[in-house]
């Protein structure tokens, strides 16, 4: 974690390990040793080792900004020709015990890092059972290290047979390496061998593979797009490394003068970071920031990188995580439009995302028109046909013909989930049951020039600054207004038609209009709606001037 600190004797460098007194050397340099409070510590990226006797050497890449300060928090040493127990557990839906080994890549990498490994397979059935004796046994020493399947159901059956919260304290989610053995990998963090499993866990190699991970890594030079300007190069990666460390140490509002004013987010989620100071959840540790590619051009670019984390407390993730961040450029300045690890954005940095920098060019292009209108805003659409199980978001294709993507961006409180030229609509199938706080359309011109179309906040915004129009908040209020406007001019909707629109519905307002229009008659005329609503009328005045951009439509224009 890196905090901001005043003052020049201020400390640059702060680290415990469990045990004490290990040698940490900069270098060859030797800073100190644990527990460590040093001002020798250099702004920039840097090298650390730590070495105790008995113990494996542990080696970590830190980087420190500016007047801030590396706190790595207490990192347990494991001693040498530790034994790393992993039990795989089965699926329960085949009922059969998956092979007791695991990738030879992985054991190639324990092996490397001074360890030994033991696997253990168990039925789905047999799990349970099996992990309450081992806990009872000789004090717990006969737990596993790590406990890894594609299933998991046998893990919730687990949390039948202790108390939930002392389960949460113990179990530990990890990501990167370790879901090689399976997609769902857990430490456990009373386990004999925690120490030497927790490092092989946040080993920085590799890449995500679907939802597993390899130690292949790709050729990222090869891939088309890369960044021609070596002075962007260079300043983005700079500037990706303390976005990624304020991202993943959940302190993004240290870093708010490097967001773009237009980011989803920044308003709400971490502009609040800033003021009180809270955080998205635990403080969370983290080291070795690689640069895995920048692509793009003079005004657009994507940066992929991954690093190891850690969090202090329990019940949170250990491991290694791939971040996606995308930069635009103007008036010769780079500022942070979205930075994201969500699974479905990560996909689209394999190919989508580089054949998508390989069609950008550099200089000036033509001015583009933005997508057209969206329903709905931000609630969970409603299926419009019997039998879909999900709705969807659509929104009106622009007109421009400069346009070398469309990119639909979903926010959530973790960052935001992209689709790369979806074809007019996403299904709320694809966002995996959760609806997004705001979402918006992006067109990329030929030229990196980004117009999006206007999200939910913006719209909040507009209508607090007396922009024309009127815009409800929440399901009741829209109703409310609705059955006011039943014996008025424009449009009156019940209350569950109202929710199923979206919580941005903007009655009256142009650009809103024919959306709405063919929304509602959707819903009203679909066997989905109950004949209760089948009753309710709609009467919009719709502006004689009526197009994809419409009258007075504000143009969000992301980069020149």
């Amino acid at each position: 974690m890196t905090t901001e600190t005043t003052g020049e004797k201020a400390a640059t460098l702060l680290l415990q390990t469990e045990p004490a007194d290990a040698r940490v050397l900069l270098g060859d340099r030797v800073l100190g040793s644990t527990p460590l409070v040093s001002r020798e510590l250099p702004p920039g990226l840097h090298q650390l080792t730590i070495k105790k006797d008995g113990f494996a050497p542990r080696t970590l890449r830190v980087y420190r900004t500016k007047n801030g300060t590396v706190n790595l928090g207490t990192i347990p040493l494991a001693r040498q020709d530790t034994l790393i127990t992993i039990w795989r557990v089965g699926s329960p839906h085949d009922g059969d015990t998956p092979p007791a080994r695991i990738p030879s890549d992985l054991v190639a990498l324990i092996a490397a890092s001074g360890f030994r490994v033991r696997t253990q397979s168990f039925a789905a059935t047999a799990f349970p059972g099996e992990f309450v004796k081992a806990l009872q046994k000789d004090g717990g020493a006969g737990l596993p290290d790590v406990v890894a399947g594609n299933n998991f159901l046998p893990f919730q059956e687990l949390q039948r047979t202790r108390p939930f919260e002392e389960l949460q304290r113990w179990l530990v989610r990890a990501s990167g390496v370790l879901t090689m053995i399976g997609d769902f990998a857990f430490l456990f963090t009373r386990s004999p061998g925690h120490a030497a499993a927790r490092q092989i866990a946040t080993t920085n190699q590799g890449m995500s593979e679907r939802f597993s991970w390899s130690l292949d890594e790709l050729g990222w030079k090869d891939l088309p797009g890369q960044m021609q300007s070596q002075d962007d190069d260079c300043l983005l990666e700079d500037l990706n490394r303390q976005a990624v460390s304020a991202y993943l140490g959940r302190r993004m509002g240290e870093i708010l003068p490097l967001l773009h004013k237009d980011m989803l987010g920044r308003q709400r989620d971490f502009a609040a970071t800033a003021v009180s100071g809270t955080h998205w959840g635990n403080r969370a540790v983290h080291e070795d920031i690689r640069t895995l590619y920048t692509l793009g051009n003079d005004k657009l670019a994507f940066v992929l990188a991954t690093a190891s984390f850690w969090n202090e407390q329990p019940q949170e993730w250990d491991g290694c995580r791939e971040i996606l961040s995308v930069w635009v450029k103007a008036e010769d300045r780079w500022s942070l439009l979205t930075i994201t690890y969500d699974p479905v954005s990560i996909e689209a940095t394999r190919e989508d995302i580089p054949r998508l920098a390989g069609s950008l060019t550099e200089g000036k292009g033509e001015a583009l028109w933005p997508a057209g209108v969206q329903v709905p805003m931000t609630a969970v659409p409603y299926p419009t046909h019997a039998g879909e199980r999900f709705g969807s978001f659509r929104w009106a294709p622009s007109s421009s013909k400069n346009v070398v993507a469309e990119v639909a961006e979903f926010h959530f409180d973790y960052g935001s989930r992209l689709f790369i030229n979806p074809g007019g609509e996403v299904s709320d199938g694809e966002l995996w049951g959760g609806g997004p706080k705001s979402w918006r359309v992006w067109l990329v011109g030929k030229d990196g020039q980004i117009v999006t179309s206007e999200s939910w906040e913006e719209r909040q915004r507009g209508r607090r600054s007396g922009q024309r129009g009127t815009c409800y908040p929440d399901p009741v209020a829209q109703s409310s207004a609705a059955g006011k406007r039943r014996r008025g001019e424009t449009c009156s909707f019940p209350r569950p038609l109202l929710h199923s629109l979206g919580h941005g519905a903007c009655l009256g307002t142009e650009a809103c209009v024919v959306a709405f229009v063919a929304e509602a008659l959707q819903r009203i005329t679909s066997s989905q709606t109950p004949r209760c609503q089948r009753k309710w009328s709609v009467r919009l005045q719709v502006p004689a001037r009526t197009s994809a951009v419409l009258p007075g439509q504000r143009v969000p224009v992301i980069s020149a």
